[in-house]
């Protein structure tokens, strides 16, 4: 299924678009590297593998024209691309976010929270289905930071695995002024989403959500509901905006085609198959996302 709004565009032209934004990922490092004498980058152990550059975020580009355009085995080829280290691992901790976002949707890599940060882990590389620990993401220093940054990676958790084996905040046994700062996860909505898909909420968040006991499935399915219709509102107003700007006919879009959190929230709900669970509106953007994640919850 298309997403709506790109029925129009031409193929020759997306094709053209999705090819040129991997030639773009291919060719960054020698470009980098002949740049690199004139630079903040010239330096004797300079190595492009190092430097930071837009080439991840250029392959998710590509695939997010590929997916939105139903052309679903070129998406996978392209986020298999982006995963198996071709360019490196990521150098930033937002392009770490959005590769454990997009390896979480594929089933290759596991994201684990704990009070100290976020635990990365794949086996993209690796013949066998053992999982092996690449990268630790640490909170950062202020509240509001930590808060956004765990915002972006439960989704990716949730889609990980069991959401009380991925998430153990356990803001309790944190110490100093990071306390406060993992505390104030718990009162997100994309952790509680967790933990109701789970079939499960804390003391904590029954008490947030104005209930005395644990909740009865059909009080999971209420709340499930209701925060699904926060995150697919905030998308299809992303979408709407995106596509009255003249640059949508043009291919030229800015921002992501795809909420990747939304979909993992889809992918982790249909990868829960005994827990609670509630069918979405009927509106084309949305059954697109709905349509998307069945295809890659199955990977």
């Amino acid at each position: 299924m298309r997403l709506p709004g790109t029925e129009n565009w031409d193929p020759v032209q997306v094709r053209r678009v999705i090819e040129f934004e991997r030639n773009v990922a291919r060719a960054l490092p020698t470009l980098i590297a002949s740049m690199a004498p004139a630079s903040d980058y010239a330096e004797p152990e300079f190595d492009t593998n190092i430097a930071p550059n837009d080439r991840q975020f250029a392959l998710v580009r590509a695939a997010e024209l590929a997916f939105v355009t139903d052309q679903i085995e070129l998406g996978l080829e392209i986020c298999v691309e982006l995963l198996q280290f071709r360019y490196g691992l990521p150098k930033t901790v937002m392009q770490a976010v959005q590769w454990a976002s997009i390896g979480s949707a594929l089933g290759r890599v596991k994201v684990r929270l704990d009070a100290s940060g976020a635990q990365i882990s794949t086996n993209v590389n690796l013949e066998s289905r053992d999982f092996i620990d690449l990268f630790k993401i640490p909170w950062p220093e202020t509240a509001s930071q930590t808060v956004s940054l765990a915002r972006r990676l439960i989704p990716a958790a949730s889609a990980s695995g069991e959401a009380n084996e991925q998430i153990r905040l356990m803001p309790s046994q944190v110490e100093g002024r990071g306390h406060a700062a993992v505390a104030m996860i718990e009162l997100t909505d994309e952790f509680a989403a967790a933990l109701i898909i789970d079939g499960q909420m804390t003391r904590n968040e029954q008490s947030i959500r104005g209930l005395d006991r644990a909740p009865t499935k059909a009080e999971l399915n209420r709340l499930q509901n209701s925060l699904f219709e926060t995150f697919e509102a905030s998308y299809l107003k992303r979408i709407n905006m995106m596509r009255r700007t003249p640059m949508w006919n043009n291919l030229r879009v800015r921002g992501n085609l795809i909420d990747w959190s939304l979909l993992l929230f889809w992918i982790s709900r249909l990868r829960h198959k005994n827990r609670a669970r509630a069918t979405g509106p009927r509106i084309n953007e949305l059954v697109f996302v709905r349509d998307l994640a069945r295809k890659l919850a199955k990977l």
